[in-house]
C-alpha cells in the first residue's frame, strides 16, 4: 500500500469523551492518524473533564469541548469545523446536533461511523439522518447487524453502508498468563458500563457458586448506575474478598493484565471494543451470542459462546476455561493472531482515509 500523503486535517466528533466503544475508537483513530503525520483532533459535546481527555492530553492531541445553549454550541462548532477538511462523525446524536449546519458540512468531506445497533430516543433523528444524506461522503458500520439496522432506524438502504470493524492498538509484546499450575487462582474480568443490559448481577451469582469448587477471582472495570446494586450483590454472596470493583480505568494494559479471561454477558451488543482489546492481549472470551460477537468468535476460535440467560452454560464454560490449560492457551493465541491480522488500528484508519488520498 502506498504511503499516505501527510498533512490531512481530520476532526473526529463524538457526543462525549466518556468511556465507551465509539469514543475509544475515535481516540484510537486520532492517535494513530497523528502518529502518521496528519492533524487529527476531536470535538466533544461532553464535559471538559471526561475520562478520555486524559489520554488525549498525554498524547498531545488537540480536543475541543463544546457547551452552552444551542446557538452558542452551533457557533462554536462552526468555528472548529472551519479548521478541518475531513469530518468523521461517531454518533447518531451528533448527526442530530449538526443538522442545522448541514449546508456548511456540504463543503467538507464527511464520513459517519455507526457503532451500535440502537440510537438514542431523540426527536428528529430520522429527519437529521435524511439531511445527512446531503453531505455524507461515506457511511460506515462496525458490524453487519449495525449496518442492516439502518433501514428501520433511519430509512436508509443497508447497501449504502460499508462495514468497517472497530480498530484497536495491538501491543507489539504481550504475555500469555501461565496456566500450567492447576492450583493457580483463575482471574475472570468484565469491562463494561454498569447498566442492566450487561447482566453483571447474573455473572456474580454464577461466580458465587463456581468459586466454591475452584480458586478464582472476578475483576469488574467500569462504572454506572448499577454499581451500588452490584456491590450489595457481592456482599450478600460473601464475595468481597474475591470480587473487585475498579471503576473507570483508562490505561488498557492496566485493565487486561489484571485477568485471564474476559466475560461478556450482555443481552445486546454491536462489536464491543473491550472484546478486541482483550484479544489483542491474548485474553480469550466467554460471551453471549449477541451482535457481531458470534461471527467473530467463530472465525477467530478465540472463545466460547453461551446463550443469553443460560447461567448453567456460563458456569460450565467458566470451569472449562479455568481448568483446561491446553484449550485456554490455544484460544488465547488464536485471539492475538486474529485481532492483529484483522483489527489493527492502522489498517482501519487506512480504510477510512483511502477515498480522500487516492490509496487503493
Amino acid at each position: 500500500m502506498p504511503p499516505f500523503t501527510k498533512g490531512l486535517r481530520i476532526l473526529h466528533i463524538v457526543s462525549s469523551l466518556q468511556v465507551g466503544g465509539a469514543e475509544k475508537c475515535a481516540v484510537n483513530l486520532a492517535r494513530i492518524q497523528s502518529h502518521q503525520g496528519h492533524m487529527a483532533s476531536i470535538l466533544s459535546f461532553g464535559a471538559p473533564n471526561d475520562p478520555f481527555t486524559q489520554i488525549l492530553s498525554s498524547a498531545n492531541i488537540k480536543y475541543y469541548t463544546i457547551q452552552g445553549n444551542v446557538v452558542a454550541r452551533l457557533y462554536s462548532t462552526l468555528k472548529v469545523l472551519s479548521r478541518y477538511t475531513i469530518i468523521h462523525i461517531h454518533s447518531p446524536a451528533v448527526i442530530r446536533a449538526l443538522a442545522p449546519l448541514f449546508w456548511y458540512l456540504m463543503t467538507k468531506k464527511v464520513i459517519y461511523t455507526m457503532h451500535g445497533e440502537h440510537s438514542a430516543n431523540l426527536g428528529g433523528m430520522v429527519l437529521a439522518h435524511k439531511l445527512a444524506n446531503t453531505y455524507l461522503n461515506g457511511r460506515y458500520a462496525v458490524s453487519e447487524r449495525v449496518r442492516d439496522g439502518v433501514r428501520s432506524r433511519y430509512r436508509w438502504s443497508p447497501a449504502t453502508v460499508t462495514v468497517v470493524p472497530n480498530g484497536v492498538y495491538v501491543p507489539s509484546s504481550n504475555r500469555l498468563p501461565s496456566r500450567r499450575n492447576p492450583n493457580t487462582v483463575f482471574r475472570f474480568g468484565m469491562v463494561a458500563r454498569l447498566v442492566p443490559l450487561k447482566q453483571i448481577d447474573k455473572v456474580i451469582d454464577v461466580f458465587a457458586k463456581w468459586v466454591l469448587t475452584t480458586p478464582g477471582t472476578l475483576h469488574i472495570f467500569g462504572d454506572g448506575p448499577e454499581r451500588d446494586h452490584l456491590e450489595r450483590r457481592v456482599a450478600e454472596n460473601q464475595l468481597t474478598d474475591k470480587v473487585t470493583f475498579y471503576g473507570n480505568v483508562i490505561n488498557e494494559d492496566n485493565i487486561y493484565h489484571t485477568f485471564d479471561c474476559l466475560l461478556i454477558n450482555s443481552n445486546t451488543e454491536g462489536l464491543p471494543m473491550v472484546l478486541l482489546e482483550a484479544m489483542a492481549r491474548r485474553r480469550p472470551v466467554i460471551s453471549t451470542r449477541v451482535g457481531a460477537i458470534p461471527s467473530l468468535i467463530e472465525q477467530s476460535r478465540a472463545g466460547l459462546l453461551i446463550d443469553v440467560d443460560d447461567t448453567t452454560q456460563l458456569a460450565m464454560y467458566m470451569q472449562k476455561m479455568a481448568t483446561d490449560t491446553l484449550m485456554y492457551e490455544t484460544l488465547a493465541n488464536n485471539a492475538y493472531v486474529y485481532v492483529s491480522t484483522h483489527f489493527g488500528i492502522n489498517q482501519v484508519s487506512d480504510i477510512y482515509l483511502a477515498p480522500f488520498i487516492g490509496v487503493q
